[in-house]
């Protein structure tokens, strides 16, 4: 968690930021969702937009339930990442997914 992802770290926070804080997270946000997007078009990606937005969703959220809970359930908190790992990148086996 100490070193982990601000945006997933401030998600719940920022609608109770200012309006200056609410701005710069709102520009990290957009500008983490134009490298995934751009990283997708190169990749084929057919909607490489619709496909950011759904992909950077899943990994924000796992991050956040998984902190949410790491204190009181941590095993559980680790099936929450993995199993949005496993989505998002697909099974370790699968030999479409890179090594």
């Amino acid at each position: 968690v100490e070193g982990g992802c601000p945006l997933s770290g401030f998600a719940g926070d920022a609608p109770r930021l200012t309006d200056a804080a609410r701005a710069c997270y709102t520009r990290g946000v957009a500008g983490y969702l134009d490298r995934l997007e751009r990283t997708l078009a190169a990749e084929g990606s057919a909607d490489a937009r619709r496909d950011a937005l759904a992909v950077f969703s899943q990994m924000i959220g796992a991050l956040v339930l998984s902190r949410a809970i790491a204190g009181t359930d941590p095993a559980l908190a680790d099936e929450i990442l993995d199993a949005g790992r496993r989505t998002l990148v697909g099974q370790p086996d699968d030999p479409t997914v890179p090594a």
